[in-house]
């Protein structure tokens, strides 16, 4: 019986460590500092109050006749590991899990990045940074933001593909003068509650080996 009990508890020890669980992180309203960065949370409960931190007002261009072309894109600018001597490891950077508005509309938009396999430490963080890039008949502009976990604790991440939820919203109007047309227009992603839940699924971890003991 003892030899039994022996091994079902090294069998559910194995198959915690060899097989990665997987969590979701949400982009919270509030903020913390974590190995040496200040920023917003990134973890695993999501926070109750809102907030549209990349609000972006593009207001006062003047064109002859009305704008036709209005875009903003959304996009993970980074995905980085913060060590705990605050200094970092770039995992993936450039156009991430992009998705785009051209209309007055907003909502929940998500699209796909895969993350490659990579070695951690304990005490790493993971740091999320989140772009946006508009345009209105040439005229550009760009703004980001950043969220970072709490020391994760994990070995790895798994080789999979991650989902990033984002909350957008565009709204623009243009109005006529006497002779032109003033346009003015609001940019922004939303996060930190359910209505706005930009999150992060799909995200599969290791831990040390013998990191699930506790459970025993």
């Amino acid at each position: 019986m003892k030899a039994k009990i022996l091994f079902i508890l090294f069998f559910v020890f194995w198959c915690s460590w060899a097989y990665p669980a997987t969590v979701t992180l949400y982009h919270r309203s509030d903020s913390h500092t974590i190995n040496g960065l200040n920023k917003f949370k990134l973890l695993e409960t999501n926070s109750s109050s809102g907030n549209n931190t990349t609000i972006r007002e593009v207001t006062g261009e003047i064109f002859i006749d009305p704008p036709v072309d209005f875009t903003c894109t959304y996009k993970i600018l980074s995905v980085d590991l913060r060590h705990a001597d605050s200094s970092e490891t770039n995992i993936a950077s450039g156009n991430l899990a992009s998705t785009s508005r051209n209309s007055e509309s907003s909502g929940i938009q998500s699209a796909v990045w895969n993350c490659p396999e990579t070695s951690m430490s304990p005490t790493d963080a993971l740091k999320i940074t989140i772009g946006l890039n508009w345009e209105v008949n040439g005229s550009t502009g760009s703004d980001s933001d950043i969220w970072i976990s709490e020391q994760l604790g994990w070995s790895k991440l798994a080789n999979t593909d991650w989902t990033f939820y984002r909350y957008t919203y565009m709204d623009f109007t243009h109005m006529p003068d006497p002779i032109e047309w003033i346009f003015y227009g609001t940019v922004y992603l939303a996060f930190g509650n359910d209505t706005y839940e930009t999150k992060i699924t799909g995200i599969q971890y290791e831990l040390p080996a013998g990191g699930y003991a506790t459970i025993f």
